[in-house]
Formats: C-alpha cells, sequence, structure tokens
C-alpha cells in the first residue's frame, strides 16, 4: 500500500491532531498535509438521518469537518472523549460518545469499505472520505489512498458510491436561536430558517404557527424544506416566549426639583405612567413636604402594571428663604449737591431689621456721578440691595479778580498797558480772556471786558473802565531864602513834604543858584545819595519835571545840588 508521500513522522502528527486538536486546527493541518488548498471548499448535504449515511452526528449534513473526522479518528480506534473531542457542532442531535459510536458502528458495518477491499482502514477508507467531504475528485481524490485489493479504483466509481451514502433531503438550519424571549405588545420579527440542497441549491423553507405579540405565552414555530425531488428536511423548532418584562413610564408633571418658599403652600403636580400593554397606569404617590421647615424632602411615584413590573422617579421640593430683605433708601434718591461742598450720606434701612452696609464714596470735588451701594443679608443668607445715585455738578462761575487800577486813567496820546485780570474756579485754574480796546488818542472813558468759563460751562465777567484823559500838570515855582542856612520855599512853605500823585506831571522851576535834584535814599543833604533819574526830564533851563507813574518810588527827595538840608520829603500817592 502507498501513501502518497506520507512520512511516518506526517502520520504520527496526523494521529496526535485527531486525537486532539479543534476542527479549526486539524483543518489548517489537513490542507498541508492531505489536499490541495486551492480546492478546499466545505461541502454541506442534507440527511434524511437513516441508518447507514455518513451524517454521523445526525444535524442533516454530512460535514468533513465533524463526520469526516469522526470516520477517520475512529478508524484509528479512538473512542470515548477523544472520538468527538471537537467535533460537535451546535446542531448535533448526537453528542455524546456514546452515541456517536453507536452511530459509526452502523457506517463501518454497513458502508465503511469504501474501496471494496474487504476491510475499513484510516489511511485508504477514512482519507477516501474525508478528501470527498473536502470536495476533491478525479486524481486528487484517489492519489496515494486506494488500498491494495481494492475493487473500486477508479475515481468515478468511488465518487458514485460515496455520492449514494450522502444525505438526500434538504440541509436546514435555523437562523438565530432556537429559544426566543419576546417583550409583549412589540412587533415580532421572526429570524425564519434557510435549506440548502445539493441538486437545487437554496430551497425554500416552510414555516408552520405563529406568534401573537400582543398576548403573553409559549408559542412554537416549525421549519422544514422540500427539494425538487421530494425530499424533505428534517424539522426544526423555534419556541418563542411571549412575556411583560418592561415597567411602565413615568413622567413628571413638571419640574424634577421645585423650590418652595419658606411658610409657603405647596401643591404638587403628580405625574402619569404608561405601559405599553396596560395603557394608562396608576401613580402612587409616597414622601410630604413640610413648608414650615427649610429642607430638602423627596417625593417618590410608583406605578405598577398588571404584570408586576414596577418603575419609579422621585422629585426633590427644596424649602428654603429665598426672599431678599427689602432695603429702604433714607432720604432724597438721587441727589445733587455743588462742586466743592460736603455730602453727607443719610443711610437706608431693611425690612428685617437686619444690618445694613454701604459702599462706594463720593469726590465732591470732581463733577460726576456716584453710586452708593446699600446691602443686607438675613440669616438664611438671601442679600438684598438697593443704590442711591449722587450727582455732583458744577453751577458756579467762576471768580474774576481785575488787576490793577479800577477805574484806570491814561494820558491822552501816551500808550495804554492793560494789567490784566485772573479768575479762580473750584475745577482748576481758569484762562480769562480779554475783550474790548482803548484808544489813547481820543478823550473818553472805555470798557474792557473780562471773561472765564470752567469745565462745566459756567462763565463769569467782569469790566474795567480806562479814562482818557489830558495830562495832569502841577507847577511849583520855588525860590530860595538864607536864614542862617538856604532852603526852599515852596507855595510859601519853608522845605514843606510834598504829596504826588500817580498820573500827575511836575514842573519844578527853580532858582539858577540853586538846581533842585531828587533822590530815593536822601533826605536832601547836599551831594549825597544817588540821583532819582526816573520820569525826571532836565532838559529844561532852571526847569526840573517827573511824570509820577504807578512804578514811581512811593518815597523820594527833594534837595539841592549846591546846598546842604535845603529840601524835603516827597510822598507818591495813588496807582498800586
Amino acid at each position: 500500500m502507498t501513501f502518497n508521500g506520507f512520512s511516518k513522522l506526517k502520520l504520527s502528527h496526523l494521529l496526535i491532531v485527531l486525537s486532539f486538536s479543534s476542527v479549526t486546527s486539524f483543518a489548517d493541518y489537513s490542507k498541508q498535509d492531505i489536499i490541495d488548498p486551492s480546492s478546499y471548499y466545505l461541502m454541506e448535504f442534507s440527511s434524511s438521518t437513516s441508518s447507514g449515511d455518513w451524517d454521523i452526528d445526525d444535524n442533516g449534513q454530512a460535514d468533513a469537518l465533524t463526520d469526516g473526522l469522526m470516520f477517520l479518528r475512529y478508524a484509528f480506534g479512538l473512542s470515548g472523549v477523544s472520538l468527538v473531542n471537537g467535533l460537535i457542532s451546535s446542531d448535533s442531535v448526537h453528542t455524546t460518545p456514546a452515541a456517536i459510536e453507536s452511530e459509526l458502528a452502523i457506517v463501518f458495518a454497513e458502508s465503511g469499505d469504501i474501496d471494496g477491499n474487504g476491510s475499513v482502514d484510516a489511511l485508504t477508507d477514512g482519507l477516501l472520505l474525508l478528501r470527498y467531504l473536502f470536495g476533491l475528485s478525479g486524481d486528487s481524490l484517489t492519489a496515494g489512498v486506494v488500498g491494495t485489493g481494492a475493487t473500486l479504483i477508479e475515481s468515478s466509481d468511488l465518487e458514485a458510491y460515496m455520492s449514494g451514502l450522502m444525505p438526500q433531503a434538504p440541509y436546514i438550519r435555523l437562523n438565530g436561536s432556537a429559544t426566543v424571549n419576546h417583550e409583549q405588545a412589540t412587533t415580532y420579527v421572526d429570524a425564519g430558517a434557510t435549506a440548502t440542497d445539493v441538486p437545487d441549491g437554496s430551497v425554500p423553507v416552510t414555516t408552520v404557527g405563529s406568534v401573537d405579540s400582543d398576548t403573553a405565552g409559549t408559542y412554537i414555530l416549525s421549519y422544514s424544506a422540500t427539494d425538487s425531488d421530494g425530499n424533505v428536511s428534517r424539522t426544526l423548532t423555534r419556541s418563542v416566549t411571549v412575556a411583560d418584562t418592561t415597567a411602565p413610564t413615568i413622567t413628571l408633571i413638571g419640574e424634577s426639583v421645585v423650590e418652595v418658599e419658606l411658610d409657603a403652600s405647596y401643591e404638587d403636580a403628580g405625574a402619569t405612567a404608561t405601559d405599553a400593554v396596560d395603557g394608562s397606569v396608576e401613580v402612587v404617590t409616597t414622601g410630604s413636604v413640610d413648608t414650615g421647615a427649610a429642607a430638602t424632602y423627596t417625593l417618590t411615584y410608583t406605578a405598577t402594571d398588571t404584570a408586576g413590573n414596577s418603575s419609579t422617579a422621585t422629585r426633590t421640593v427644596e424649602v428654603k428663604d429665598v426672599t431678599a430683605p427689602v432695603i429702604t433708601v433714607a432720604g432724597t434718591n438721587p441727589v445733587t449737591i455743588e462742586l466743592g461742598d460736603t455730602y453727607a450720606d443719610e443711610g437706608a434701612t431693611a425690612d428685617g431689621g437686619e444690618t445694613v452696609t454701604s459702599s462706594g464714596t463720593v469726590d465732591t470735588f470732581t463733577v460726576g456721578s456716584y453710586t452708593i451701594t446699600y446691602s443686607a443679608t438675613d440669616a438664611a443668607g438671601n442679600t438684598g440691595t438697593a443704590t442711591r445715585t449722587v450727582n455732583v455738578e458744577d453751577t458756579t462761575a467762576p471768580v474774576i479778580t481785575v488787576s490793577g487800577d479800577n477805574p484806570a486813567s491814561v494820558d491822552l496820546n501816551t500808550t495804554y498797558n492793560d494789567a490784566g485780570a485772573s479768575a479762580t474756579d473750584l475745577s482748576g485754574d481758569i484762562t480769562v480772556i480779554s475783550s474790548g480796546t482803548v484808544d489813547t488818542s481820543i478823550v473818553g472813558t472805555y470798557t474792557i471786558t473780562y471773561s472765564a468759563t470752567d469745565e462745566s460751562g459756567n462763565t463769569a465777567t467782569a469790566t474795567r473802565e480806562v479814562i482818557v484823559e489830558e495830562p495832569r500838570v502841577v507847577t511849583y515855582n520855588v525860590t530860595a531864602t538864607y536864614n542862617g542856612s538856604y532852603a526852599y520855599i515852596i507855595s510859601g512853605v519853608s522845605k514843606p513834604d510834598l504829596t504826588l500823585e500817580v498820573g500827575t506831571t511836575y514842573v519844578f522851576n527853580y532858582p539858577g543858584n540853586h538846581p533842585l535834584k531828587f533822590s530815593a535814599v536822601s533826605d536832601g543833604i547836599h551831594n549825597g545819595g544817588a540821583e532819582y533819574t526816573q520820569g525826571v526830564d532836565k532838559s529844561g533851563t532852571n526847569q526840573i519835571t517827573i511824570v509820577v507813574t504807578s512804578s514811581t518810588a512811593k518815597s523820594l527827595y527833594y534837595y539841592c545840588q549846591l546846598h546842604a538840608r535845603q529840601g524835603g520829603k516827597i510822598t507818591v500817592t495813588g496807582g498800586t
């Protein structure tokens, strides 16, 4: 007998795999050592479950990786758990080693000698069956596995023999589980079953039975298929249990969290419940709310349907003091005060007697609107606020001060220099603008107007009168007498003290032998001190003229250039 390249080592490996491996692991091994992988496919055949065919586990099909491997293991002498390990499919009828061995004994006795050499051999009959179930044919089926003395040698004869022992009825399998739990009052869509047949391919499945999804109970559905030759598959069943396992749905009326003012009344809005089977379901409420005590309360709503399914929902009711104190602002609001005035706030009171605090400041030296905020917090932590608006306004015009003489006098045909004016205001320094002119060539009274405007638009004005007049000239005829010593005689008075007025020109006519001069530091001592020359004209013969202005020294002396102690004191008045 030849084994087509099987070494002793490979044969020992095959025996180990047949004994202990899963279906998947063996399939991977067999593809390498038994068949050409390119020709591998799994053939499914329908079963009539009659004794002697090769649907050993009686699941309706002869399968290489279950029935074929069982046949091969049995031919190698395996039994018990080693025979069936990893080979029992989910839809097998025969699942125990004893049942499988019983089926295999029948198969071996009736049809196990595939090549007809008088004995059942694992490496001939077993491999022939396995190759056939894997879909091999021709030389790929027979090469190296036809035993000595075989009567069936040709692949066509072997294929015909093995084909006759395959299940003829369609193979049917359930889609999904054989046991289904379905929720009452929901649409039931059956997964059905599928059936295949070697000659016909896909075969229609007939379903017997129905499911009333609106009525609780257990329903049986039966599935079968018939091929074109009238072969009928085995009948499969599915048990569908319809039951109400869904609790009612509770819907709260209103919010799930409610705040209630302390000591206020509370009326619960309740809840509703619906059930897919029962429709509207009664809702039972448990729990209570004491609005006289600040706390958090829970109301529980329960609904139970006729099937005993219950659901609950809750509402949280928070009883709390949420009313803030009411603050009353004392006095006037808003308040208007003048820029620079003193502001004294009148405060505020709270209705619950709580302490009122204030915040905010008023800058009375800056125009603007200021806010004083009053707040009070009660024992529950509620805070009330109120505000007062304080408007600082500037409605006071600046104060203008006219500098110099007012009225002022200026001589005809002289230059007039205005002394100007200044302004003060609480908002700061203010610019003074003057208007008006003085025509010193024309005698008359002229007005100079001064104006100043602060940042708030308040305007003040002041005026100065300027009188243009003919110059005033006073002439003194001065003589000298000797009475033990020389002395100037003015208006019949010896060495008189003179008063000169600002704005007047004074002409002194003196004797030629007694030249008259002025000094700011001498009391008239001959040639003493410094000569005063401001506004002094000495161009006349035996004459000296002094123009007295506001800048003239206020104290002067007149004296003789040639003789000591001849003169007297001069006081200048008027001007600034």
